[in-house]
């Protein structure tokens, strides 16, 4: 379930960790690395994010 370990910030372009599995995991994935933030921000942009879970 990806809504009881991770959340999206206020304007959807990095993942929050809830749970210490969803913090770990978005560390070692390098989940909000910068290159993501830019894609998920274009993606804001068009209105194709963030997705319904």
């Amino acid at each position: 379930m990806w809504t009881y370990h991770f959340a999206w910030n206020d304007d959807a372009t990095e993942i929050v960790g809830i749970t210490s599995v969803g913090r770990a995991t978005i560390l070692a994935l390098k989940m909000n690395r910068l290159q993501l933030i830019r894609v998920r921000k274009m993606w804001v942009r068009m209105g194709d994010h963030p997705s319904n879970i």
